[in-house]
């Protein structure tokens, strides 16, 4: 008796929901860590989560819907199963962070140092409570204590409306004289784009690899939703302007990480004015560090190929969890179907996650969730464990009938 196969739908929805709540784990841990660990090891353990956690996942639902036949590797039951599982959640965390490592080369091979510094300075009517003293302007003069003379930099403030407070001159041409002015509203949209339209004017030289630095302390009061900032900073990745944050008291933490975020810049988060100047030579000298599951910067000549080579990564290690999780079903027949739609999975959404945040400067987190969830989802097909026996069970019921004719036959016989 033969039995036909019908897609695993079950297991495709449960995998899935997996991925989604594994991405919360992930991206939480991610935040945790990602200012204190190496990024190779960070992005190997998210891996090595995301493997355990469809694995074991897959593994669960198959023997409870009672689809496990056998482990695909070996011919043995479950218990063998769970070792190799292990081995492959180890490997795909050390792959993972190599994958990371090489990816990282691009980062320290077009690292540069900036060569001139931008200071967007809030002059807004709250900083008369958030930095009383005028400390975010002395703050300027710790952050290029340690610059040669010749370093550029120069000051704009904002408050209503945007002013040149210091044009870019070295330092060797001595500080401007900066006073706190704390009244108006927080035009940050304003600054963020006179800042780049004087430069595409020509009305200052920063050279190759400007860097700015926006110190703000509350919300700002000339446009409501990002969008409206959204293409103004891509203009700065493009032109290589990467913008630090510094959040100062009531400052609009969501925003000021996106437009780092967007930029290849870093965030610094204070609560006192007293930490201005270790918070603004923090943003001034750090830059992102790239990786394969966010937004790449600074593209370089041979950007193509960095994104290229992200792609195939993501792609490799998201068919190797497929893989994992074909063992963990233990359907032989179903493991053609898992390797090759894993495949395909990753590699969809390792171009969803490449295209549109690099080209199209859509959030990250999202298509990092999308990837995610593509790479969990296990499209497999489902013969039961009963319908496999069912045969077997037949046959057994035809020979006890069979005896008892030959009996009966013997009797009359007889």
């Amino acid at each position: 008796m033969r039995h036909s196969k019908q897609f695993n739908i079950v297991m495709a929805v449960v995998s899935a929901l997996i991925g989604a709540v594994v991405w919360l784990v992930c991206a939480a841990v991610y935040d945790a860590l990602a200012d204190a660990t190496a990024r190779p090891v960070l992005i190997g353990l998210l891996f090595g989560i995301l493997a355990l956690a469809v694995a074991g996942g897959v593994f669960v639902t198959s023997m409870v819907s009672d689809t496990f036949e056998k482990n695909v590797v070996t011919g043995g039951g479950t218990g063998s199963v769970i070792g190799i599982l292990a081995i492959i959640v180890v490997g795909l965390m050390a792959l993972g962070a190599l994958f990371q490592w090489l990816y990282s080369l691009r980062s320290r091979a077009e690292a540069v140092e900036p060569t001139s510094y931008v200071f967007l300075i809030d002059g807004s009517g709250s900083m008369t409570d958030s930095d009383p003293r005028g400390l975010r302007y002395d703050a300027i003069d710790q952050v290029l204590a340690d610059k040669a003379s010749d370093f550029p930099y120069m000051v704009y403030g904002f408050a209503d409306d945007v002013s040149l407070l210091r044009d870019m001159r070295p330092v060797s041409a001595g500080a401007a004289d900066l006073i706190g002015m704390s009244s108006g509203g927080t035009s940050i949209r304003g600054v963020l784009e006179r800042v780049i339209s004087d430069r595409k004017s020509g009305l200052w030289d920063g050279g190759d690899a400007p860097k700015v630095v926006l110190l703000s302390d509350g919300l700002p009061t000339d446009f409501d939703r990002f969008s409206a900032i959204s293409g103004i900073l891509s203009e700065y990745a493009r032109s290589g302007m990467s913008i630090s944050t510094v959040g100062l008291d009531g400052a609009d933490v969501s925003l000021m990480e996106r437009i780092a975020d967007r930029t290849g810049g870093v965030f610094v988060d204070i609560r006192d004015a007293s930490m201005l100047a270790e918070a603004m030579t923090s943003a001034a000298s750090r830059y992102a560090a790239d990786d394969l599951v966010t937004t790449r910067y600074h593209s370089g000549r041979l950007g193509a190929l960095w994104g290229v080579l992200r792609v195939v990564f993501l792609t490799v290690l998201g068919t190797l969890i497929g893989l994992a999780a074909a063992v963990a079903y233990g359907q032989m027949d179903s493991l053609s179907l898992i390797a090759a739609s894993s495949a395909v999975k990753s590699l969809v959404g390792a171009l969803l996650l490449e295209l549109c945040t690099s080209l199209f400067d859509l959030p990250d987190r999202v298509f990092w969730l999308i990837l995610w969830v593509l790479i969990a989802a296990t499209l497999c097909t489902r013969t039961t464990a009963a319908a496999r026996r069912s045969p077997d069970r037949s046959r057994r019921q035809v020979r006890p009938s069979r005896s008892r004719g030959r009996s009966s036959r013997n009797v009359g016989t007889f």
